[in-house]
Order: C-alpha cells, then sequence, then structure tokens
C-alpha cells in the first residue's frame, strides 16, 4: 500500500484502488496511479 507513484518503478501492481473513507471508489491498473500522480485525486 502507497501513496506514492513513483515506488511503482520498483513494484509493478497488477491492481490500483482508490480509497476515501473506507469504500473503494474507483480502481484500475498501473495506469490510474500514473493519473493519480499527474492530475491528483481532483479529476
Amino acid at each position: 500500500m502507497s501513496h506514492y507513484e513513483r515506488m511503482f518503478k520498483l513494484i509493478k501492481p497488477t491492481k490500483v484502488f482508490v480509497v476515501v473513507n473506507g469504500t473503494i471508489v474507483t480502481e484500475g491498473d498501473a495506469s490510474l496511479a500514473k493519473r493519480i500522480d499527474k492530475e491528483g485525486y481532483d479529476w
């Protein structure tokens, strides 16, 4: 579990989840982590 997309350069995730108040609000593959790193969570 991490908040840093840069860490995924070493560890390649197969699933990425965004959790808000204990609820999964979206999920995807590694491209989701890249999008969050680039655009933040406000999209």
